[in-house]
């Protein structure tokens, strides 16, 4: 389909699709999935969002203690970052099939490298939105398994200041405030620094942020100006083979592995509001993400420093219609990127450009909503990689993707249904590393289906998500002509994933019961791995707390959260057998009084020997990485 005709077909949208007209009021049920605001009772999909007060409730000092177990979310970490996925991807795709975002600010990246979580801090955090299943029409390339929005606290009088001390040498200092004018205008800050030598032996990680927001927001008008800077700094203990068992160890091999990295972001914004009817929305940002490492895998040790630099320059103007009965968005998104590695082994210069013209609409008409979106895409790429693309190589792409949804309010809760097609191109650094004779990948695309029942206190939704062409790395791969190392990036086989989520709480006067479940079986379904399972992804998954407020001012949470059996990494044909699962205590306690809270937090209560990633290895042993170990700190807030 061509450029001009998706966008006379983006014309036509009002008239096919129209929406529910949307509200300037906002409570909690507001949700800003990062192009609109809607309550979520109007969205035709699985939603969960984890508010300021579920966050101070668990004890959690990062992200990845709270979200591990919550809302279908599986979380893998190799000592670099904890990965998010949702609906059945490995930790290798999930940086790239998983979108997150902050502030509706896309974190993840153009490269390889995982979006960078290490700057988030939780105290700055106002709620986080999860979308379960594809949004390939909002948001494109990479929206396939689901869609997390962190939401930050901006333009509400008041602060925080935090310090925490813990196990492993851990130490944290925290602060943020906000202020508003008369006039309109607001400036936010925050501040954050975090040392920890973490459980295993060279395993240090040093990280601090800091960011800056200056506003003008009126009832028509809102413009905003911000700065952000985030340093992570991480020693690298490498895997451990499968005959080591020694949770703590480094190999000494990896004793100079390591990854420091720099971003830095400013982002400009402005919403206008027309008339009436209509609201003019623009967002800009630019983004220089500097990366130093040294980084080993299994068997190969490497001890050759490398240094990478992505910038990545987007604009997003759109429009946002809203009458009687229907609701309309439209919009481009421009995103230019610049991807270089100046290891003298290793020379890259790649460039992309990729733009996206899109529109989606609703209409609702007493109980029922029906929706409709549509989104073209075109991908260039311009790239120069020592031994496969010497000279340089243009290779261009382009995808359509489309949306169509249905909700029906009962008189207890609501039923929806939506189908999504959606799309992931190959990064930058993988379409440079294919196969002797490829020259670039094609996109890999994919439909997802889901039908789901919801009401306060209890959800229910199954899903299916069919690929094709799905985008991996393998290592029994033909490697590209002048290939440093064995393996190359692949269109593999189709795959299917389908499951079943389900969500619940209750309070009982003091007592807040709750649960997350998850069931998903994940195959491949053409090729040589045809009926095997997709390697690293739980059949079952899921987790359960319970609050109790003792008093007023004392409280306790006890979660458990489980993770099944799953076949390790790069184990395509299932030919190692499957690691075991493992379950996960954590005990917190909180004590609140005016402005003062301390919250003291044991996670891994038990001291379970678990690993939080596991590669197959046909050629040597098999290799893990162990999780971490009991951990328990203590945090103290003063909140003004």
């Amino acid at each position: 389909m061509g450029y001009a005709k998706s966008l006379v077909s983006l014309a036509l949208l009002p008239l096919l699709a129209q929406a529910a007209p949307s509200t300037n009021d906002t409570d909690e049920h507001i949700v800003v999935l990062g192009r609109q605001a809607q309550s979520v009772d109007q969205i035709a999909a699985a939603v969960s969002v984890i508010d300021q007060s579920d966050i101070e409730r668990s004890g959690a000092t990062n992200l990845e203690d709270l979200l591990r177990g919550r809302a279908g979310i599986q979380v893998s970490n190799s000592g670099s970052g904890p990965v998010l996925s949702l609906r059945g991807f490995a930790p290798g795709q999930a940086g790239s099939n998983v979108l997150v975002l902050v502030d509706g600010r896309r974190l993840n990246s153009q490269s390889l490298a995982a979006p960078a979580l290490a700057g988030v801090q939780l105290a700055n955090i106002e709620r986080i939105e999860i979308l379960n299943g594809s949004a390939g029409v909002l948001y494109g390339d990479q929206a396939v398994g689901g869609v997390i929005n962190i939401i930050t606290k901006h333009g509400v009088d008041g602060g925080q200041v935090s310090a925490t001390l813990g196990t492993d040498h851990h130490q944290a200092l925290g602060a943020s405030a906000s202020k508003g004018f008369a006039n309109g205008l607001y400036v936010d800050t925050n501040l954050a620094w975090d040392k920890n030598d973490n459980y295993r032996d060279h395993a240090q990680s040093r990280t601090q942020s800091a960011e800056g927001r200056v506003g003008y927001k009126t009832d028509s008008r809102h413009l905003f100006a911000e700065l952000s800077f985030n340093q992570d700094d991480r020693d690298q203990p490498g895997p451990l083979a499968f005959s080591q068992q020694d949770r703590k160890a480094s190999r000494p091999e990896f004793a100079n592995d390591f990854i420091n990295e720099i971003t830095r972001v400013g982002r400009l914004g402005w919403e206008e509001k027309l008339d009436d009817n209509w609201q003019l929305l623009v967002d800009g940002s630019s983004s220089h993400r500097k990366r130093d490492y040294n980084q080993s895998f299994m068997d190969w040790a490497v001890d050759s420093p490398y240094q990478a630099n992505e910038r990545l320059n987007r604009v997003s103007p759109r429009i946002k219609g809203s009458f009687e009965h229907w609701q309309w968005l439209g919009g481009i998104d421009y995103e230019h990127g610049k991807y270089d590695d100046n290891n003298t082994s290793l020379r890259v210069h790649n460039k992309r450009d990729s733009k996206s013209a899109y529109g989606t609409g609703q209409w609702q008409q007493g109980a029922l909503t029906l929706g409709a979106g549509l989104r073209y895409t075109k991908v260039e790429d311009n790239l120069v990689y020592a031994g496969t693309y010497d000279n340089g190589v243009n290779i261009d792409n382009h995808a359509t993707t489309w949306s169509l949804s249905g909700q029906y309010q009962l008189s207890q809760g609501r039923v929806f249904a939506r189908v999504d097609r959606n799309v992931r191109f190959a990064k930058l650094d993988e379409q440079g590393y294919t196969p002797a004779g490829v020259v670039g990948l094609k996109p890999q695309t994919g439909y997802s289906y889901e039908l789901g029942w919801a009401q306060p206190g209890l959800s229910l939704s199954a899903f299916r998500l069919d690929l094709k062409d799905e985008i991996v790395f393998d290592n029994n791969a033909p490697a590209p002509a002048g290939g440093l190392f064995a393996g190359a990036n692949v269109n593999a086989d189709k795959s299917r994933r389908y499951g079943v989520n389900i969500h619940g709480d209750h309070s009982f006067d003091a007592l807040t019961l709750g649960f997350d479940y998850q069931w998903l079986d994940a195959k491949y379904t053409q090729g040589s791995s045809d009926g095997h399972q997709v390697p690293w992804v739980s059949k079952h998954a899921g987790g359960v707390y319970g609050d109790y407020q003792w008093a007023a001012t004392v409280s306790t949470r006890l979660e458990y959260q489980y993770r099944g059996p799953q076949y390790l990494l790069s184990d395509n044909l299932n030919q190692a057998g499957k690691l075991g699962g493992y379950g996960l205590w954590a005990l917190s306690g909180q004590w609140q009084q005016g402005p003062w809270q301390v919250v003291l937090r044991a996670d891994n209560l038990f001291d379970k020997h678990y690993a939080d990633n596991a590669q197959y290895n046909a050629y040597g042993e098999n290799a893990w990485y162990p999780g971490n170990g009991r951990e328990v700190n203590l945090t103290g807030r003063y909140s003004f």
